[in-house]
């Protein structure tokens, strides 16, 4: 099941790339998603063959792409995670989805309250980023998914 992962990662950098980093939620809710500075793909057999772009956008990169076409996967990455006006921006990790370096949105509220509003911030963090999997399954084990991962191996393979 570890390839499920790297699999949701690289949709969500596909989806991204081809600017629809904004989905919409079950509720209704709109969320958007952007790579930020920091992308690492590596190889299925061996996590020492590793490729680490950071900087400026690396999921925009040559490089990046590069990586994707010989057979790396997306280990990790630096994402920003926008809804409303709440702003989150973290690492994560694919095989794990342990989240690290959480950024979470300004809070306005008093400093005894600041304890329950970081909570509920991290808890929104986690309720958005299991709807967007639950997207990403509904997907993949939809009939549509093989259009689907023809379209990411046809996006992959352009320069």
């Amino acid at each position: 099941k570890r390839f499920l992962g790297p699999e949701f990662l690289t949709w969500l950098w596909f989806r991204c790339d081809n600017g629809r980093g904004r989905f919409v939620l079950s509720g209704g809710e709109s969320l958007g998603l952007a790579f930020d500075d920091h992308l690492v793909l590596e190889g299925y057999l061996s996590e020492a063959e590793q490729s680490r772009i950071t900087g400026g956008a690396p999921a925009q990169s040559p490089e990046a792409k590069s990586a994707l076409r010989s057979g790396k996967r997306v280990s990790r990455a630096r994402l920003i995670l926008v809804v409303g006006e709440d702003e989150w921006v973290f690492t994560v990790t694919a095989d794990r989805f342990s989240f690290s370096s959480v950024k979470l949105p300004m809070m306005g509220v008093s400093d005894e309250d600041k304890t329950l509003e970081r909570l509920r911030l991290i808890d929104d963090l986690g309720r958005h980023w299991s709807a967007l999997y639950r997207q990403f399954l509904e997907q993949r084990l939809s009939d549509e998914w093989p259009a689907v991962s023809q379209e990411m191996t046809n996006w992959a393979a352009a320069s």
